[in-house]
């Protein structure tokens, strides 16, 4: 990667990055270790979706390694559900929208269902589109304002049974898709 002009980049707290200001080309290790940084998963993938780079809390969130992650398709890692047509970053790569955001739920690679918080930025370089992609784990804060906002009811429809919680869990999954969902049941069940 080239560096035009001199940049000040302040080093992460308790870390220290060396960068000469008058150099013309960035070693990659110095990128590598600055992503390492970051408290929040990072990955950048280009617009086939094939992951360039990946950092370790990245790892942590998706339960995949940085070796299993890199090359790999993105949709291969995250939960298919909310990919290509419902994925906020495809709808950023169809669109050409600056920026998307907005929260997810993820199945990791040992099949535990997390709640993210997705940011993806799109950016051009040599001709090409590539997208950064910034992701947190918000399970503990979206368990926390279903529980301030009342866990018996759901669009005013009350409920505490276990049965009803698995229902209303599901209705929250399937909401922030575009998938099709069938309601069976005896008539005046409630459907």
């Amino acid at each position: 990667m080239e560096l035009i002009g001199s940049q000040n980049i302040a080093p992460p707290v308790g870390q220290t990055l060396k960068m000469p200001q008058t150099v013309n080309k960035i070693d990659p290790e110095f990128f590598r270790k600055a992503f390492e940084c970051l408290d929040i998963g990072m990955m950048i993938h280009d617009e086939q979706r094939t992951i360039l780079a990946f950092n370790s809390a990245a790892a942590r969130v998706t339960g995949f390694t940085h070796e299993e992650a890199m090359k790999s398709d993105c949709r291969s890692l995250f939960n298919p559900v909310f990919c290509d047509k419902s994925c906020g970053l495809c709808k950023t790569i169809e669109s050409g929208q600056s920026k998307t955001d907005y929260e997810t739920q993820i199945i990791t690679k040992n099949g535990e269902a997390y709640w993210i918080r997705l940011d993806s930025f799109p950016f051009q370089h040599n001709d090409k589109t590539y997208f950064v992609v910034l992701f947190k784990d918000v399970t503990e804060v979206r368990q926390l304002r279903e529980q301030v906002a009342g866990s018996h009811s759901f669009y005013n429809i009350v409920g505490k049974s276990e049965a009803i919680k698995r229902a209303f869990d599901f209705i929250r999954n399937v909401s922030e898709t575009d998938i099709t969902v069938l309601i069976i049941g005896e008539t005046g069940s409630g459907k």
